[in-house]
C-alpha cells in the first residue's frame, strides 16, 4: 500500500499556461523603422519614430543613448553580419546585406 505522503492527488487542478506576447526589442524596432524610411537616421530620430508607431515603450530618460550603444555593440560584435551600418557621423542605415535581401527582422 502506498504511503499517503507519496501518493499524488488526482483531483489537483492543472494550471493553464498561456504564453505572453513577447515585446519587440528596441533594436528590432529600429531596424524596422530604418527599413521603412529607406534613408539613414540618427538614434533620436529612430526612437521618436518607434515611440510614435507604438511598437516599443520606455520609462528611461535616454533611450537614444541606449539605442546608440546597442547599435555600436552589434556592429562591433557581428561585423558584416550586423543589421546596421554607420553611414556618417551619428547616422545609421541598414547594412547592405539587409537592404539587398530585404531582411529587416532577426532570425
Amino acid at each position: 500500500m502506498p504511503n499517503k505522503r507519496t501518493q499524488r492527488k488526482t483531483t489537483s487542478k492543472v494550471r493553464k499556461r498561456t504564453k505572453k506576447a513577447r515585446r519587440i526589442s528596441l533594436l528590432d524596432a529600429a531596424a524596422a523603422v530604418l527599413a521603412k524610411a529607406q534613408e539613414p537616421m540618427t538614434c533620436p530620430e529612430m526612437v521618436k519614430a518607434v515611440l510614435k508607431a507604438r511598437t516599443w515603450k520606455t520609462r528611461g530618460k535616454t533611450p537614444a543613448a541606449t539605442l546608440s550603444a546597442a547599435i555600436y555593440r552589434e556592429i562591433q560584435d557581428k561585423g558584416k553580419e550586423a543589421r546596421f551600418a554607420k553611414s556618417e557621423r551619428g547616422r545609421f542605415r541598414l547594412s547592405a546585406a539587409r537592404r539587398s535581401s530585404g531582411r529587416n527582422k532577426p532570425a
